[in-house]
């Protein structure tokens, strides 16, 4: 019999080591489908499968939250299960949890459930088998993130084959699980028959110079991907040759928007060859260099800019060594880019004479761009007054510090934001929120698409 408290604060218990081989037991041998009979109510047949597997204490969130929307006469469409939650932070989902929550969704193949969260959990390699297989049946889920969990090469094999015969699965955050070069491999492999994916996450999988350079080389005739992002790789050597290999993506590619190659500590000689074989690009339109080793190659970045062919709306700059004479040259591209709305120098060492310089060109030269974000640079007085007068003047701007004036001395401070799935705070209307405009812009080519997700999911 399963067991519930009266307020729902349970988690699963520890399943034991599993053979992923046979990682489900053996009555699975057959698809989910075959099981008969089985219920149509997707919480009723969850705790029935928790039950199959002896999960004394199923998850309290999913039930939590079902009940509470059935109650309203609504569906559950987004399954968050994410672990870092405030719900779940000590009751995280191990992979017996994983195997009665991928049942379930086999099973129903419910059509109202389009993402699913499990981001953040104690999943591993019998759990990614679970979720392959669920995958290979399921046709409703387009967002799925298994995002730091504990899946190696062999979950990403299993998953990758499953991605081969999906085709309703849009966005597929696998981030920081260390599938290493051999999992990076795999996913390359999928990419080459999978051509419906348009989001795809490998950012801190510890993918080396051979898959990175074989997903360039199939990116580069993929249909339909919109976003790639392999940020924290571990390219020891080759990395000019690889980044080659990217960015001729944009040479041949059309439907590739947005690159993030952030904390690759890419030279300057390895930046001005990226840059160099993008310059005749008119779709990218959101790239990421932030912790990288740009110094130099600030010349190249601000010609690309300066180009009528660049389409970048957002570029990440921070944490970088960017001094002052290559802050001088961003921000004088400023003046005739027409494009870019998001520009991050966050933590370089621009100097207080070009952070003014930035100031008055945005103030009088450039209302293009919406959001700068410039803390942990060298302001002195004079830069200080110049940011101050720009807010002061410019309300369609958002900048990241806050200027005063006391004494007659200006001061500035960085404005507080906000740390989005904080353990301790429950982010489940924000993480919907974010779903739903990634969900939306899979179906658009527009940059502000419509965040109505029913009226896209069918």
């Amino acid at each position: 019999m399963i067991e519930l408290d009266s307020s729902l604060n349970v988690s699963a218990i520890e399943e034991p080591s599993t053979n992923l081989s046979n990682s489900w037991s053996d009555t699975n041998n057959n698809t989910a489908q075959e099981i008969a009979p089985h219920s149509e109510d997707f919480l009723e047949l969850y705790l029935q499968k928790c039950s199959d597997y002896s999960i004394q204490k199923p998850c309290s969130r999913l039930i939590k939250e079902y009940s509470k929307l059935k109650e309203k006469g609504k569906r559950m469409r987004h399954l968050m299960l994410n672990g870092n939650c405030v719900s779940m932070f000590e009751n995280r989902l191990q992979n017996l949890d994983i195997f009665a929550i991928c049942d379930t969704l086999e099973i129903l193949n419910t059509s109202f459930i389009v993402s699913c969260d499990l981001s953040f959990n104690n999943i591993g390699d019998s759990g990614a088998n679970a979720i392959a297989r669920m995958l290979k049946i399921n046709t409703s889920i387009q967002h799925l993130s298994v995002k730091s969990n504990a899946i190696t090469e062999r979950g990403a094999s299993d998953v990758a084959e499953a991605l081969k015969e999906n085709h309703s699965l849009k966005s597929f955050d696998f981030s920081y699980n260390s599938i290493e070069d051999k999992g990076g491999l795999k996913m390359a492999e999928m990419l080459k028959e999978n051509s419906t994916l348009k989001f795809l996450n490998l950012n801190a999988c510890d993918l080396k110079t051979s898959s990175i350079t074989l997903l360039a080389i199939v990116v580069k005739a993929h249909p339909s991907l919109r976003e790639l992002r392999i940020a924290k790789t571990i390219m020891n050597s080759k990395k000019e040759e690889t980044v080659i290999h990217l960015s001729e993506i944009f040479k041949v590619n059309d439907r590739l928007r947005s690159l993030d190659l952030s904390f690759q500590s890419l030279s300057d000689s390895g930046v001005t060859v990226f840059f160099q074989g993008i310059m005749m690009c008119r779709t990218l339109t959101h790239l990421y260099l932030g912790a990288n080793c740009i110094t130099l190659s600030t010349d190249i970045i601000a010609r690309f800019l300066e180009n009528p062919n660049c389409a970048l709306q957002h570029l990440d700059l921070s944490a970088n060594r960017i001094d002052s004479d290559g802050g001088k040259q961003i921000a004088r591209s400023l003046i005739k880019n027409k494009t870019l709305i998001h520009l991050d120098l966050t933590n370089n060492n621009i100097g207080d004479d070009v952070l003014t310089f930035l100031a008055k060109t945005l103030l009088s030269k450039n209302d293009v761009l919406k959001k700068l974000l410039i803390a942990d640079n060298n302001f002195s007085q004079p830069s200080i007054q110049a940011f101050h007068a720009l807010t002061k003047e410019r309300f369609d701007i958002e900048i990241d510090i806050y200027t005063y004036k006391t004494d007659e001395t200006y001061y500035w401070t960085r404005k507080a934001t906000p740390v989005k799935y904080e353990h301790n705070v429950d982010t489940k209307e924000e993480q919907i929120t974010e779903i739903e405009h990634l969900l939306v812009s899979c179906f658009s080519d527009n940059s502000n698409p419509m965040t109505n997700l029913d009226r896209i999911v069918r």
